[in-house]
């Protein structure tokens, strides 16, 4: 996807020099892949990707992502459907951004509701634009053969996005003729560990300048472990519910509350609001 004179002189100095062999393929991808994210990127993909190995591997991917055709496509998956979901926006959000060829609308469908419309006319409306299957294993046989034959085509310039457990795509590459060539490129939502999701509630803390002290850091690591259960893998879209709720908690105007700012107490070195364990307490 992404759109990656000289003098006499300098000539012969070249002619002279030791051939350097041209770079394979997968050290051109360790190059690309070792840029850190900008700040726009950041902010579509820094909560997906906590990791530096997970940004650069996100990053790689995305530059695969194309309008052209037969290939260029990608496939979301993660646990929750929330999360993946937003990260296939975010996806669509960033070739719109960066692809001067991408001036078409974007949309969005589950996969079962594209059963009952006509995919090659919706991929014809969205030319130059994006679409979104939400749930992408709902879509019957039928309608997910018209929508590879409708990308399989030299006019058509679009990006798909489809949304859905890893074990669902891996069923659908299988079966589908055409599928791993024309979906290419895979992203998947981090799983993170309860520490690293406890680091991203601090990150988010700062970024609201508030700080969170050691049984505040203990208290939220509780409060991810009761969420964390063998039907629910807990995102940072819970982390961020928690901080929400705890910074709503602690400043709610009580007589400690007024004791703290009188005393100093409620703020630390760097002047930011401290969110303390009772502030994490239900």
């Amino acid at each position: 996807m992404a759109e990656e004179p000289a003098t006499e002189e300098a000539a012969e100095e070249k002619a002279t020099e030791t051939p350097v062999a041209e770079k394979s393929e997968t050290e051109k991808y360790e190059d690309a892949s070792n840029r850190s994210m900008n700040e726009d990127e950041l902010a579509l993909f820094g909560q997906f990707a906590q990791t530096k190995s997970a940004r650069q591997n996100l990053l790689h991917s995305i530059d695969k992502i194309s309008l052209a055709a037969y290939t260029g496509n990608v496939f979301v998956t993660g646990e929750t459907t929330d999360e993946s979901l937003d990260l296939a926006k975010n996806v669509i959000r960033y070739i719109k951004n960066t692809d001067a060829n991408f001036t078409g609308k974007i949309a969005k469908v589950s996969g079962e509701a594209l059963n009952n419309k006509s995919v090659g006319v919706m991929v014809e409306k969205l030319a130059s634009g994006g679409l979104i299957i939400e749930k992408a294993s709902g879509m019957s046989a039928e309608t997910t053969k018209n929508l590879l034959k409708s990308l399989n085509q030299e006019k058509t310039g679009i990006v798909v996005a489809l949304q859905d457990t890893k074990k669902n795509m891996h069923k659908m590459m299988e079966y589908f003729d055409g599928m791993k060539q024309i979906f290419n490129v895979h992203i998947e939502v981090e799983e993170l560990s309860d520490d690293a999701l406890v680091a991203y509630g601090k990150k988010y803390a700062e970024h609201l300048e508030y700080s969170i002290d050691d049984m505040g850091i203990l208290a939220l690591h509780t409060r991810i472990d009761e969420l964390q259960t063998s039907d629910h893998v807990v995102t940072v879209a819970d982390v961020r519910n928690i901080m929400d709720e705890a910074i709503e908690k602690a400043n709610k105007k009580s007589l400690k509350h007024f004791t703290d700012v009188l005393f100093a107490k409620r703020y630390d070195e760097e002047d930011m609001i401290i969110l303390r364990e009772n502030d994490f307490i239900s």
